[in-house]
């Protein structure tokens, strides 16, 4: 026991220091899980929904239907 709570690579304070570590890379681990499982989800939606492949072709290439007319105006920046 007293060995534990010498300084060093074995000590007390270098045991709670790796412990502090483990919970954060854990907190890591847990929201990383949770981005992928959202960027999965987004995946799926932009291969498979038809309305969200028509509303980011509209957003993000200024794509438009056929017969519609697109009307821009300035900013007013």
């Amino acid at each position: 026991m007293l060995f534990t709570l010498m300084p060093g690579d074995r000590g007390l304070y270098r045991l709670t220091g790796l412990l502090r570590d483990r919970a954060a890379l854990q907190a890591d681990i847990r929201a990383l899980r949770a981005r992928r499982m959202k960027l999965e989800a987004d995946l799926r939606r932009v291969s498979s929904d038809p309305a969200t492949i028509e509303r980011l072709a509209r957003e993000q290439l200024d794509m438009i239907r056929k017969g519609e007319t697109v009307y821009k105006f300035p900013s007013g920046k």
